[in-house]
């Protein structure tokens, strides 16, 4: 029989042994902290200022391919689409004789103009031999004066406003740069991909090449001294020479021999002070700002507050685009920049720059509705990186979910992040949520989230392979199969038959053009006829065995060029065999199933028409509800299948997703219980926003969600996400303990057979740190 006081001692040991270890764990992991990451990218490619700047503090920008104004300088905006149906945004420019008259010039679409500060948009292509144009620019004492170059030569122009337009420039070198002279507006430049230097004294009637300039590349920006008329004073950038500059009204050019470090000239401008020199301004590809005194002699570096992001580097974009302010602007230290990183605005001069959010991080990018929304009233929203919001009052008050949703859950490290990956881009209910509380979204890359009580918590599901794009479908049949599938943007197939804990590739059908996330529908009688369909290369797709193979079902040509491919299925396919696509080209339909496709008859008139979004009525069967929405042509919607629609709804509304941000949300979406609420939901505002039509589209209301901080993780919380980043460590130090442990016991039992010259339970705790210590060190490295 041992003796009671020979155990008491190694126990008391053992507990000592084991807090050690417990405070090792704890130094092992000491010192590591969540960090936040960088936002993405914004991509400000060009900034235009209102002439009444100093009094209306309006400012426009093209971010990620979106036209938007601001009013109050920066600080908050809104999106501009009534009347605009471009695929590209070239260039922007705002008249100098009135603040409300704007053009854009796209490639593809020809030139818009606005006549009301941006409010609506009429395209102007009359006589235009190409729709591809690059450079525009405006006459200072004219606003219906414009020039337009296109993207492969010509020069276009127009002094009715854009009603008409003639060609003035035969040749088929391209223009890469327009400038006006301030104070003689019939003097006008152009400069050449080829480096020439072309100006006209008759408001662009006849042209004399001035200048050739060798080994400089494109002229990227003109600047005419304000004071053109008396001092014939001229500033060029270039693409690979730095700044030229001309005193002889550009007959002459000689490059200025400056200390900025990069040659490539972004933008350049020449601003009025009063009766001293003009000051020089400019951006530069790699370098910023800069900023001279003595017409381009030496300059001023001024970066305080400038980023660069790596990712330009790597897309082989710059990290600085255009710049603007005004003369009365210029005065008070205030200009504009713009970059791949965002928009930047300095009240000093350019000294200091101030980062203005533009692109928010709580822009809704997808939303979804209950299944039971006529009981529980409940929608999840996703964001472009802050979140998840959830309602449970038909939006009227939201939560943030937080659990599961730290940092270091989707990277495995505290390390700081190059970029947040949490970018939110579906979302997607359980059919059997009143039961289950299931719910799922995705995120831009690879990852899913599950959670199985609505919302509260969530867990991080990571898919086989890397794939991007992650788009989600959830079986119609959920409660009977238990199946989810997600599809990637290169064609790739995953299915979860275990409620989406885990996931197999099934299926690859190829990339698609573009950047767009693939649409995937499933037949609401999934669970009897397996039927799937989804966009892909050339069209769309169709599995009749639950993804295992791939039927094309658009085989004609023309579908190749068509794009933004967006689904909807009869929810009564079953007899009528109906789906509908929406594309950057018009709304098509099949009526077998996908046999033969043809243009929706409603909509024939719209046929070049680039559909934002589509969503058939729950109803359908019974109400033949149809809504579509169509870039810069506001909200259809049709009550006879789709054979007329009317337009409906405020225009103003922006029912889209913000252009160029990936996103595989459908940005309008009818009530479960429509036939009973006449409501459906709707998104696209710069701000986390929803809107709601309770009269079946008619009118809207603009709900608000707050922006509601990411709770800090509880203590239990915290324990989880130090043992899921550390789990290799925590595996190979509870193994150390193990191993010290099982020592331990093994002297223990060797010393209570032998006699020896130390005390007995000396030897069993030495050994056992010579152990532990022994195979940390071993399992560690």
């Amino acid at each position: 029989m041992v003796n009671r006081l020979d155990l008491d001692v190694p126990r008391s040991k053992f507990f000592s042994l084991i807090l050690s270890l417990i405070i090792l764990l704890s130094a092992v992991m000491a010192g590591a902290r969540p960090a936040w990451a960088h936002r993405p990218h914004h991509v400000v490619t060009h900034v235009a200022l209102s002439p009444g700047f100093d009094e209306d503090n309006t400012v426009f920008i093209v971010v990620r391919n979106n036209l938007y104004k601001s009013t109050n300088s920066g600080d908050s905006w809104q999106r501009l689409v009534q009347g605009l149906d471009y695929e590209e945004i070239s260039d922007l420019r705002v008249s100098a004789q009135s603040r409300d008259v704007l053009y854009l010039s796209t490639r593809g679409d020809g030139v818009y103009q606005s006549t009301d500060a941006g409010r609506s948009w009429t395209q102007r292509t009359n006589s235009l031999r190409s729709l591809n144009l690059g450079a525009i620019a405006v006459s200072p004492n004219n606003a219906n004066r414009v020039l337009v170059a296109g993207q492969e030569g010509g020069l276009y122009r127009s002094d009715n406003g854009g009603e008409a337009w003639q060609s003035v420039w035969m040749d088929n070198r391209q223009i890469t740069a327009i400038a006006f002279s301030n104070d003689r507006p019939n003097t006008i430049f152009v400069g050449t991909h080829q480096g020439e230097l072309h100006r006209s004294d008759d408001g662009g009637e006849t042209w004399v090449r001035l200048s050739q300039l060798n080994e400089t590349g494109s002229i990227t920006a003109i600047a005419p001294s304000p004071t053109f008329s008396r001092d014939s004073q001229l500033w060029l950038g270039t693409e690979a020479a730095g700044v030229w500059w001309s005193t002889d009204g550009g007959n002459q050019l000689t490059a200025l021999d400056t200390d900025i470090p990069d040659p490539y000239i972004t933008d350049l401008l020449a601003v009025s002070q009063g009766n001293n020199s003009p000051e020089l301004l400019l951006s530069t590809w790699d370098a910023g700002f800069f900023h001279s005194l003595d017409g381009g002699q030496t300059w001023m570096t001024a970066q305080d507050g400038l980023d660069k992001d790596r990712q330009a580097d790597e897309l082989k974009e710059p990290h600085f685009y255009t710049l603007d302010t005004s003369p009365a602007a210029w005065a008070k230290g205030l200009i504009f920049l713009g970059g791949f990183n965002g928009l930047y605005r300095s009240d000093n001069g350019g000294q200091q720059w101030q980062s203005l959010e533009t692109l928010s991080p709580n822009i809704v990018t997808a939303f979804a509705i209950s299944p039971n929304y006529a009981e529980d009233h409940t929608l999840a929203i996703g964001t472009y990186v802050n979140g998840i919001y959830l309602t449970r009052d038909s939006g009227e008050n939201w939560v943030r979910s937080s659990r599961g949703l730290h940092l270091p859950w989707f990277t495995n490290t505290f390390e700081e992040q190059y970029q947040d990956p949490r970018r939110y881009f579906h979302a997607a209910f359980s059919p059997n949520y009143a039961e289950d509380k299931t719910l799922f979204v995705s995120i831009l890359w690879t990852k899913l989230l599950r959670s199985t009580d609505a919302g509260e918590s969530w867990k991080v599901i990571s898919l086989p392979s890397e794939v991007r794009g992650v788009t989600i479908l959830v079986s119609p049949n959920f409660a009977e199969d238990q199946t989810v599938y997600v599809a990637g943007q290169q064609g790739e197939f995953f299915r979860s038959e275990d409620g989406g804990r885990h996931f197999q590739e099934v299926a690859n059908i190829g990339v698609p053009s573009g950047n767009d996330a693939p649409a995937l529908v499933a037949s609401p009688n999934f669970l009897e006829d397996g039927v799937l369909l989804a966009t892909g290369p050339g069209g769309i797709y169709r599995s009749s065995d639950r993804a295992e193979t791939w039927e094309h079902l658009t085989p004609d040509a023309a579908w190749e060029t068509r794009r933004h491919l967006q689904l909807a299925i009869s929810p009564n396919y079953r007899e009528d065999q109906t789906i509908f696509v929406g594309t950057n080209s018009g709304v098509f339909w099949s009526l077998d199933a996908g046999a033969s496709w043809d243009v929706v008859p409603g909509l024939a008139n719209l046929a070049d028409g680039y559909v934002e979004a589509i969503a058939v009525s729950p109803e359908f069967a019974r109400d033949q509800t149809v809504m579509v929405t169509i870039r810069g042509r506001g909200l259809w919607r049709s009550t006879d299948g789709g054979q007329s629609f009317s337009q409906t709804g405020d225009n103003q509304l922006l029912f889209s997703k913000i252009d160029r941000i990936p996103s595989a949300g459908m940005a309008i979406q009818f009530s479960p219980n429509y036939d009973q609420d006449n409501t459906l939901y709707a998104m696209g505002d710069t701000t986390t926003t929803l809107y709601r039509s309770r009269d079946q589209g008619t009118s809207w209301e603009t709900l608000r969600v707050p922006d509601l901080a990411l709770a800090n993780p509880s203590l239990g919380d915290q324990v989880q996400i130090y043992f899921h980043v550390y789990r290799g460590r925590v595996f190979r130090f509870g193994l150390a303990v193990v191993l010290g442990l099982v020592s331990y016991g093994v002297l223990s039992w060797f010393t209570r057979r032998r006699s020896l010259p130390i005390p007995r339970p000396v030897l069993p705790v030495i050994g056992t740190i010579v152990v532990f210590s022994g195979s940390l060190v071993v399992l560690l490295n």
